[in-house]
């Protein structure tokens, strides 16, 4: 079978910079026009390697539904007004998604996970979530609910809708299940001791 030559093969998943001095003034609203899924996030803090700020940017990630020539890509990028025009393929999708907050790279800036815009209705948040996360944010939950004496499911996750989106896509998973337990089996023992006072929302 001959072999697809590197112009012919088609692509789904793709990335590319804008750079804030010289983004399009309505490239927003371009990208909205598009109408496909991805996500894109602002980077004013990253630095070179002689500590000196790069040029402020914005990350874009495309997941596109099906698989694109690279010439309807490059018409994306340059319609967009794309540094360069130039794009990069996005082999793990997950590991890019992340990569836009640096969650795994220490020693890099972290960018706050709200930065994140998603296209298309993609929820950030449980696209980025690995099992080792949900595993990690049970375990900030059960002690953040033993040190507050946080006994209700439900204020826990009005606490988490307002204060910690990582935890509460947590709880609207199937680790929900795990903390509700715990919660439960918490809130019963602290009435048999008769000594743990109940917290609620309002007294944080």
């Amino acid at each position: 079978m001959p072999k697809v030559a590197e112009k012919e093969k088609r692509i789904r998943n793709f990335t590319f910079l804008i750079y804030e001095e010289s983004a399009l003034p309505d490239w927003k609203e371009k990208i909205n026009s598009l109408a496909l899924p991805g996500f894109y996030i602002y980077h004013n803090k990253d630095v070179n390697e002689d500590g000196t700020l790069k040029k402020p940017h914005y990350h874009i990630l495309f997941l596109l539904d099906s698989m694109h020539s690279r010439k309807q890509i490059s018409d994306i990028v340059k319609f967009l007004g794309g540094a360069n025009d130039v794009y990069k393929d996005v082999i793990n999708s997950r590991s890019y998604a992340r990569y836009l907050c640096h969650l795994d790279n220490p020693e890099k800036y972290k960018y706050s996970i709200e930065d994140v815009v998603g296209l298309c209705g993609l929820d950030y948040y449980k696209y980025i979530i690995t099992d080792s996360d949900k595993i990690r944010l049970v375990e900030e939950m059960i002690e953040f609910c033993d040190e507050k004496k946080m006994y209700s499911f439900a204020d826990l996750m009005d606490y988490s809708k307002d204060n910690n989106k990582m935890w509460f896509s947590a709880l609207c998973g199937f680790y929900g299940r795990a903390v509700r337990e715990y919660i439960r089996v918490r809130y019963w023992e602290s009435r048999e001791r008769g000594k743990e006072k109940v917290v609620f929302k309002e007294d944080f």
